[in-house]
């Protein structure tokens, strides 16, 4: 009798304790979700904060609102001329040097 009562309750406490660790390890995963959701927060947050903002800093000039041509005008990298090319430099100017095929190497011992 005594010994039936003894498997019984020790049946019990490994549910128990099963049951505890099942419940610990939801906890960890829940505490681990958050820690994941702040991190992705905090960093999207700051993502936000450094992009670019194109186009704002022009927005307004002489107290009227900017046009749609404003706005391009102040995100395009170098100003156009209408009719023209970007500016060029000298350097860029200068015809290239001509390069053939590379002479034949005479036959011998490497070095």
């Amino acid at each position: 009798m005594f010994s039936g009562a003894l498997i019984a309750n020790l049946i019990a406490l490994a549910v128990a304790v099963a049951e505890l660790r099942q419940a610990q390890q939801r906890a960890a995963q829940a505490a681990a979700a958050r820690a994941a959701e702040t991190h992705l927060q905090a960093a999207t947050a700051q993502a936000r904060s450094s992009a670019p903002r194109f186009g704002r800093a022009e927005a307004r000039r002489n107290g009227r609102a900017a046009s749609a041509a404003d706005v391009a005008r102040s995100d395009f990298p170098v100003p156009l001329r209408p009719g023209r090319g970007p500016e060029t430099s000298a350097s860029s100017s200068r015809p290239r040097p001509h390069r053939g095929p590379l002479p034949t190497r005479r036959a011998g011992p490497g070095r």
